[in-house]
């Protein structure tokens, strides 16, 4: 007996999430109904958002540096580094990590070196906006060996030089002791005199040279400046250049900056002025009063909109 093939038809139309599902025993009885899928679950789009900001730090030359963040949003943000708003040179020493889950992203530069102090920056993007946050790093210089000798050269000039053959060395005996001459501490550039705008960052730098090797001191008015969350100090070794850092500056930051530098041959020192420049506040208010032409007659009125030029008593020039 030949089989007859049915064609069934939906009642209603079929979306790309629905499906049949066919009920019965025998091909006589079998039914079909439409089934709708459930639909995947959308996810907002949303701009990145800082959850966690870069913190300033001081680590010491040699240690790693890692500057860690946190920032939410959808989709996945594309990251952008700089080291004082250039673009950060990458090198086998940095290492970025992006955690897309928690959103955290780490930047981790091994083997610090002074060079690596300055002001970080990431810039997270997606299609629906950015976000930025910058952290300033001060990496410390470790103390320079003392090259020095523990007795002095002169020490030995009077000690009788014995002969050691029959023919004794006649020529003049020259030796390099360049590394071992001392210096005594000075100032070679001093800090300038600078104004800043209220909320700014500025920095006071002292160029120095002695052997054995100065130490160094900020004053302010005269007391001692103490590290702290908006000021940090760092010695570049490579220019010999002390560096005083002051963040977020406010009107009890103005006053007077002394660098001291010392060592056992002499002490030398050099004063800055820092005026802070009070952060313009802009008046909402109209020049003239709203009220202020209401007692005006008609004729007055149009005096003032014409363009035409008047004397005090009212009469056109």
């Amino acid at each position: 007996e030949e089989k007859q093939i049915k064609r069934i038809r939906p009642s209603r139309s079929l979306g790309p999430r629905s499906s049949l599902t066919s009920y019965g025993t025998s091909d006589d009885d079998v039914f079909y109904e439409p089934t709708q899928r459930a639909a995947a679950p959308s996810r907002q789009l949303t701009a990145p958002t800082l959850s966690r900001p870069l913190q300033d730090s001081n680590v010491k030359e040699g240690q790693p540096i890692i500057l860690t963040c946190q920032v939410q949003g959808f989709p996945k943000s594309e990251l952008f580094w700089f080291k004082n708003n250039a673009p950060l040179p990458l090198s086998a020493r940095h290492k970025i990590a992006y955690d897309a889950g928690s959103g955290t992203i780490t930047l981790r530069i091994n083997d610090s070196r002074p060079e690596d102090s300055g002001t970080y920056t990431v810039v997270a993007k997606n299609p629906q906006g950015h976000v930025q946050t910058s952290a300033y790093i001060a990496v410390e210089q470790t103390p320079a060996i003392d090259e020095t000798s523990y007795v002095q050269p002169d020490a030995f000039k009077y000690i009788e030089k014995q002969p050691t053959g029959p023919r004794p060395f006649k020529g003049r005996q020259e030796s390099d002791t360049s590394n071992l001459q001392q210096k005594p501490a000075k100032i070679l550039k001093t800090p300038m005199n600078t104004s800043i705008l209220e909320g700014g960052t500025v920095q006071f730098s002292c160029q120095v040279e002695g052997n054995p090797k100065p130490k160094i001191a900020w004053l302010k008015d005269n007391k001692p400046l103490m590290a702290g969350k908006r000021f940090s100090t760092y010695f570049d070794q490579t220019t010999k250049t002390s560096v005083l850092r002051l963040t977020d500056v406010c009107k009890d930051d103005q006053g007077y900056y002394t660098c001291i530098v010392d060592n056992p041959l002499n002490s030398d020192q050099s004063t800055a002025t820092l005026q802070v420049i009070p952060e313009a506040k802009i008046d909402q208010r109209s020049y003239v009063e709203t009220d202020a032409f209401k007692y005006l007659t008609p004729e007055n009125r149009q005096r003032i909109t014409s363009n035409k030029d008047y004397d005090r008593s009212g009469v056109e020039r």
